[in-house]
């Protein structure tokens, strides 16, 4: 049975609720039934452009928001979200906790479910994801399944999990992680195999994904039958994109763009408020020798002192005003106001030039030093107004703008002293894990941590408040930590990034909160 407390704090389905949502989905079926009398799906094929190609189409190996994006159309994960983030039945369509220890839980899992390749969806096929991912060190999504101590199958639709934290916590793993089949044929990373309401038809590296629409899937069948992903990194080339009618959807817009699109007489931009933090990762983990930094013997970023001087170069307000013509929030931490675990108390984060340069003085380095800052290309405007602000500090930037592919691996490869980071931060819990958790292989924890920071104080208290069983005790543990984070600056947050996104004024398009643009749900004007 469901708490209230669970129910109100986390978003779970309650089988009343469920009962509720399933005939209030019926009724809307059958006025849309009504309505579509006479019409054929739609075999005009949609053209959305993202920003990223993914680096594989497994579920078990996505790395960027682009990836996910592109995976929920193919796979399902157990649970699923609607587009404001609220948890609704995906592959299981009930929870029941089964013990008071609220640590054993019960999934009943969608019956007459089909994968793509006609093996069915069942318990055995649950526990054969769960194994594939616990037993691959290279799955990106490990750390999604360390809340849980143990999964057994009970019968055909029916698993069982021993959690060694929260509920609230494991939900999230629920949503992120997409289910494959047991049998498939070659990789599934250039040929996936999934439930999702698209099926694969073809991949052509640096150009576009083809799918096609799943004729037997389970929910809803989209307007569009046939649909192109087209990959664009360069963002003038995705604006053309769009103003030209050669795409229909693109993700990736700037506040650059903004202009361009409302002028074109055939697009609309449609925005939102979006949880993504920017912010700067510096080297935090060598003494000496970090690839960016000159002028020095050492490395400054080690010391916390140079990390609040570096934010406290910089002026936000501006940054967001005239940076990103207002479509942002000044961020102070890492998650957004409106996401829980937000700490309600931190003030805003100080711009105060004079106290960053007593800081640099007080560390040893008053006459300054140089770094490079790499960046993404599409973010350039940002890169130098931050140089800017900390050029008047006495910290000479260096730009180094690389497309995505080399951004990626410049991160991922610490190949980097200072390097300006986002992260999508819908959940508080994954965006410690990832951002601020010292790097470790197991759990897939710091998986995000490019400049390698490490709190031993942080990482126990992140651990503590991933595995408490206590809502409200998780919930201030985190409000905790958001303060500890910007005590010791182990990352500087900047903004906050609106969600933008161009459509042609034809459609019917809703970003969702987590940035990502679900094709199943685009409908004609």
């Amino acid at each position: 049975m469901y708490t209230d407390e669970l129910k109100e704090q986390n978003n779970l389905i309650s089988p009343s609720q469920l009962t509720k949502r399933v005939l209030a989905l019926t009724c809307a079926l059958l006025v849309a039934a009504v309505a579509s009398i006479g019409l054929a799906q739609s075999q005009k094929e949609l053209v959305l452009v993202i920003p990223t190609e993914p680096g594989s189409l497994d579920a078990h190996q996505l790395f960027t928001n682009d990836d996910w994006n592109i995976a929920y159309h193919i796979y399902d994960p157990l649970l699923h979200r609607d587009s404001e983030g609220v948890f609704i039945p995906g592959l299981v369509t009930d929870m029941v906790v089964v013990d008071d220890s609220s640590k054993v839980w019960q999934l009943t899992l969608r019956e007459g479910v089909q994968f793509h390749n006609g093996e069915p969806w069942n318990a055995e096929t649950l526990v054969y994801n769960f194994d594939r991912v616990s037993e691959d060190p290279d799955a990106t999504v490990r750390q999604y399944l360390g809340g849980l101590d143990s999964y057994e199958a009970i019968d055909d639709y029916t698993v069982e999990l021993v959690l060694n934290t929260p509920m609230s916590v494991v939900q999230e793993s629920l949503y992120m992680l997409g289910m494959v089949p047991i049998q498939h044929e070659g990789s599934l990373a250039q040929n996936p195999v999934g439930t999702g309401p698209y099926a694969f038809v073809e991949l052509q590296r640096g150009d576009y994904l083809r799918l096609t629409a799943n004729q037997n899937y389970w929910g809803d069948l989209p307007e569009f039958k046939n649909v192109r992903i087209r990959f664009i990194s360069d963002p003038f080339a995705r604006v053309a994109a769009l103003v030209s009618g050669e795409a229909d959807i693109v993700k990736g817009l700037s506040v650059y763009d903004v202009e361009a699109v409302a002028e074109s007489g055939s697009a609309d931009i449609v925005s939102r408020d979006g949880p993504r933090l920017w912010h700067i990762k510096l080297d935090a983990q060598r003494e000496a020798n970090s690839p960016g930094i000159t002028g020095v013997d050492t490395n400054p970023f080690v010391d916390q002192r140079v990390r609040e001087a570096v934010s406290l170069a910089i002026n936000r307000d501006e940054l967001v005003e005239f940076g990103l013509q207002g479509y942002a929030l000044v961020a102070n931490q890492l998650s957004a106001p409106f996401i829980r675990g937000n700490n309600p108390e931190l003030p805003p984060l100080a711009f105060d030039p004079d106290k960053a340069r007593a800081l640099l003085a007080d560390a040893g380095y008053a006459d300054g030093f140089k770094v490079r800052f790499d960046l993404e290309a599409g973010w350039d405007t940002i890169g130098e107004l931050v140089g800017s602000y900390l050029g008047n500090v006495g910290i000479e930037v260096e730009l180094n703008v690389v497309p995505s592919s080399v951004y990626r691996t410049l991160g991922t490869q610490y190949d980097t002293s200072m390097i300006l980071g986002s992260w999508g931060a819908t959940m508080v819990n994954t965006a410690f894990d990832a951002n601020v958790h010292g790097v470790e292989d197991e759990g897939g924890l710091g998986r995000a941590n490019f400049g390698r920071y490490r709190n031993e104080t942080l990482d126990t208290l992140i651990t503590e408040a991933r595995t408490t069983f206590a809502p409200d005790v998780q919930l201030a543990a985190y409000q905790e930590l958001q303060r500890l984070a910007m005590e010791d600056m182990a990352l500087v947050p900047l903004f906050h990034q609106g969600i933008l996104v161009g459509a042609s004024s034809d459609l019917n398009v809703k970003p969702w909160y987590n940035e990502h643009v679900m094709l199943v749900e685009v409908t004609s004007k």
